[in-house]
């Protein structure tokens, strides 16, 4: 170090100029490096190692995304590319800028697919390096008697600089970002036509690759939920959903894949879509898939068609005895024929009492008392409506199966009616 730093005077003004250009850095705009005297690039050349191990070390020190030892080389690399730039611009501003333009933009890319937050670090070591640098050089420019003036021009081209790499490297971690996004959704949707689609038992390897690709945990079962949504609203787009959730709303019947003990995230969907109505299907093995939606959208039909009650979210495993017996209307229409055949002989309005007690009869095993308070009628009224049965229906209604065949036909029957 020169006798001019070794006087209070000449570290006083260091220290003001030092002061001075990072009072300009804080007002640099997005404008060119500010030019400077060409010999400032002879001054700087000779201490390039130097100002690069010095950044290299003060980066790796300061920021723990970088301090492993296998970083220490692309650091190292980074560093003295851009101060060696920055001395070749200095020298020559026409310096040709496309290798390193690549270069800090694709630093912005790297380790997107371990989907750690690389950007953040980034930029931290561009200021923490710029801030090494610019000591080393301003150190260096004032032991070397530069003026203060031109001190303080290159404090304002050094931190200019580091916005500029900043710069590069966030708009290539944003377009890569961007692609990446698209890249992931498309995945996703593959896997889901895939699961939803296949006849036959898919290879794991297939869902495996889709999955890793689509950054979809893999569950153990998946619950297929069929939408509703309310006419007026539009479908919300699909990135605002967990990653547990893939979801098809751009279909006429939309719907989504959750694993089974995910389905919490029920919770996103009546908040994206308010007023909306869904069915949540029972959880199946993946290569079940279509199942649990057949039986997500089914429900979802009888809910639409007032069969099941008007809920927000109707559950399969709530409906089974309804769903159930309504599987097949054909078998259950041929069932009621024949079970309740001896009740077509009266009229409607005597049929449907005599169902209704009936129905409660098998229900109670005859018990007259409980019988005549939730129909709210007088007990010989029910011991009455009991005779017109027995004349009926005769024996039958004292065998076990025939007796069960004609409750599981009259509960079918009255929750088909209900609907009507």
């Amino acid at each position: 170090m020169s006798n001019l730093m070794k006087t209070p005077a000449a570290t006083t003004r260091f220290s003001a100029a030092l002061d001075d250009a990072r009072t300009h850095s804080t007002h640099r705009g997005t404008g060119p490096v500010p030019s400077l005297p060409r010999d400032i690039a002879a001054l700087l050349r000779p201490a390039l190692t130097d100002i690069t191990a010095t950044v290299t070390s003060e980066v790796r020190r300061g920021v723990p995304a970088f301090a492993a030892e296998r970083h220490a080389a692309t650091v190292s690399d980074a560093a003295e590319r851009a101060i060696r730039h920055f001395v070749d611009r200095t020298e020559d501003p026409r310096t040709d800028t496309g290798a390193f333009t690549k270069y800090f933009h694709e630093l912005g890319v790297r380790d997107l697919h371990t989907e750690r937050p690389i950007i953040e670090p980034l930029q931290a070591a561009y200021r923490l390096g710029t801030r090494a640098a610019w000591r080393s050089v301003a150190r260096l420019a004032h032991d070397s008697g530069v003026a203060s003036s031109t001190l303080c021009q290159l404090g304002e081209a050094v931190f200019a600089y580091m916005d500029e790499l900043s710069a590069l490297s966030l708009a290539g971690h944003t377009q890569s970002h961007a692609r990446h996004a698209d890249s992931v959704e498309r995945y996703r949707k593959e896997l889901l036509v895939t699961l939803v689609n296949a006849a036959h038992p898919i290879p794991a390897m297939t869902i495996l690759r889709l999955a890793q690709a689509g950054r979809w945990q893999v569950p153990r079962r998946v619950v297929a939920v069929a939408v509703e949504p309310r006419p007026d609203a539009a479908m919300p787009p699909t990135h605002v959903f967990d990653n547990r959730v893939l979801a098809d709303f751009d279909t006429a019947s939309p719907f989504l894949l959750v694993g089974e003990d995910d389905l919490v995230v029920l919770n996103e969907l009546t908040a994206a879509v308010p007023g909306s109505r869904a069915a949540v299907g029972p959880p199946a093995a993946l290569s079940e898939t279509r199942e649990s939606l057949r039986w997500a959208r089914h429900t979802l039909r009888l809910v639409q068609c007032g069969i099941l009650p008007n809920v927000e979210v109707t559950w399969f495993d709530q409906q089974l005895s309804t769903l159930w017996m309504l599987d097949d209307p054909m078998v259950v229409a041929e069932l009621a024929g024949r079970v309740l055949a001896p009740l077509d002989a009266i009229s409607r309005r005597q049929r449907t009492k005599l169902s209704d007690t009936l129905l409660l009869a098998l229900e109670t095993r005859r018990d007259v008392a409980r019988m005549a308070q939730v129909l709210g009628i007088h007990p010989q009224t029910v011991r009455y409506r009991l005779r017109q049965l027995d004349g009926l229906f005769g024996r039958q209604l004292a065998e076990r199966e025939t007796r069960f065949a004609i409750e599981l036909a009259l509960r079918a029957e009255r929750t088909l009616w209900s609907a009507d």
